[in-house]
């Protein structure tokens, strides 16, 4: 969570004062290495159980991975789209459209990794009764 919430910072620098892109897009390998890794866990850790919180973890899981992919894929196409337009005049709308959309998934990315630490936490302290067990295959 914590270096969502830099990255967070890091796009909010570059977008308000356009300042740190390469710090933004350098630390975006970094948060999309270890988002994707527990995405991977979660979803993979808990395979097919039929528990309910394995159920809920792998969801999460999923969720968490394809939004990776869609923020990375959403990034480039914004910087495409900036680089496009060499920085001169006014944003177009299709740059002010892709540039939105990869803020407002970046609000979901952390939304849903937040969501799923919770969930691990809930579900995997000591001596709650829901705990799933993860999957020995």
């Amino acid at each position: 969570l914590a270096t969502l919430l830099l990255q967070l910072v890091l796009g909010a620098l570059y977008r308000h004062a356009g300042v740190g892109l390469a710090y933004h897009m350098s630390w975006a390998g970094v948060v999309a290495m270890l988002a994707g890794m527990a995405g991977l866990r979660a979803w993979g850790l808990y395979g097919l159980g039929g528990q309910d919180g394995a159920v809920v973890l792998r969801r999460f899981g999923l969720g968490l991975l394809v939004l990776v992919g869609v923020q990375v894929v959403l990034g480039i196409a914004a910087l495409g789209a900036i680089l496009t337009r060499g920085g001169q005049g006014e944003p177009p709308p299709i740059e002010v459209a892709l540039a939105t959309a990869h803020q407002a998934t970046g609000a979901l990315l952390l939304a849903a990794a937040t969501a799923l630490a919770l969930w691990l936490r809930r579900l995997t302290e000591p001596g709650t009764p829901e705990a799933p067990e993860p999957d020995a295959a």
